[in-house]
């Protein structure tokens, strides 16, 4: 099936309301259209049994040092891709910050191309960024059994801790794509949260109709994000107007949905910049710069801040 063909698809699923998904413009958004696997990712595997979960959380608890009507923007990444290492995690740690970081198991388990070693990934969270799984192979959800969900998404968990990432917490569905039953399996396999795509505004370019998460959100497993631009190419202009929008609506939480980083001196950023979503590595420094300069002149509105979803929904 071609990716339009995928779209269709999963747009007649959303419609018919056999899951929840994001449906904005066109159809179904995040990665519903992402389009660059790595060889596992694309196979999908066989993964073997999964483990039994280390523990059950009985609900997250949102942390309490955020202050009322603050703006909390969450950077979260999609896939691990390599070039989110190379020129997406330095501006995040050069301005003090920490991001979300999503996993597939598949593209980790040797350096394929497209995605971040576990080496890479044990750094990151050594730095204090959130390591959490996007499933073994990234299926979509709608097309497995009870079992196999299960070694999907508690086989994910498993593993990523058997390649030393401690205690993954948090998850985000394949596509954007969860029930009820998705839920409840990503609960039992001992995630304190889990992060859905769309669900913020009714468009991916300008603020309208703001549903921003509340801390703490009323269901941890069904956590909204906002994919600024959709398809496209992020504007700077853009990713700021969401933020400015959200201030001003009196805050909340605003989960942002990253896919590739793109330098415009890679040999390969002319295929990058053609991705799902990709944002160049010039527009996520500005935006950093922007967010990091909150309350200041040129800066995002008093009251912003960053951190990643862990931080926010204080995971073990």
């Amino acid at each position: 099936m071609n990716h339009r063909s995928m779209l269709r698809a999963l747009a007649a699923v959303c419609a018919a309301g056999l899951i929840a998904c994001a449906c904005q413009g066109a159809g179904a958004t995040g990665d519903a259209a992402h389009v660059r696997h790595s060889p596992g990712h694309a196979a999908g595997g066989t993964p073997s049994a999964a483990p039994s979960p280390s523990r059950t959380p009985s609900s997250a608890v949102a942390n309490s040092n955020l202050s009322q009507g603050q703006t909390v923007v969450s950077l979260t990444f999609d896939d691990a891709y390599e070039d989110q290492w190379r020129y997406g995690a330095p501006f995040v740690a050069a301005h003090n910050m920490t991001a979300t970081y999503y996993v597939i198991n598949s593209s980790s388990e040797v350096p394929y191309r497209c995605c971040m070693s576990w080496f890479q990934l044990r750094v990151l969270q050594s730095q204090g960024n959130d390591i959490g799984s996007h499933t073994i192979s990234h299926p979509n959800p709608a097309t497995l059994t009870r079992d196999q969900m299960r070694q999907e998404i508690c086989g994910s968990r498993q593993d990523m801790i058997r390649h030393g990432i401690a205690d993954p917490q948090s998850f985000a569905y394949p596509f954007g794509i969860y029930n009820r039953t998705v839920e409840d399996i990503v609960r039992q396999c001992g995630f304190n949260n889990a992060r859905a795509a769309g669900g913020i505004s009714v468009s991916n370019d300008t603020p309208s109709v703001l549903n921003l998460q509340t801390i703490p959100p009323a269901d941890p497993y069904a956590l909204g994000a906002i994919p600024v631009d959709g398809s496209h190419p992020m504007r700077l202009a853009d990713l700021e107007s969401f933020v400015t929008a959200s201030a001003a609506q009196g805050g909340g939480w605003l989960p942002i949905n990253f896919h590739d980083v793109c330098d415009a001196g890679a040999a390969d950023f002319k295929k990058c910049i053609s991705s799902y979503g990709p944002v160049q590595d010039t527009v996520l420094s500005q935006f950093l710069d922007w967010l990091a300069a909150a309350g200041r002149p040129g800066g995002a509105p008093g009251g912003v801040v960053v951190r990643n979803v862990c931080q926010v929904m204080n995971c073990p």
